[in-house]
């Protein structure tokens, strides 16, 4: 398990799949 940063735009906003929304500096914390 755990976050996958391979997918994830490390901007902290949008994920690459498109789905999930991140905080700022809330990596881990994706609804």
């Amino acid at each position: 398990g755990g976050t996958d940063l391979s997918r994830a735009d490390l901007s902290g906003a949008t994920w690459t799949d498109g789905k999930r929304v991140c905080a700022e500096g809330s990596v881990g914390r994706c609804n």
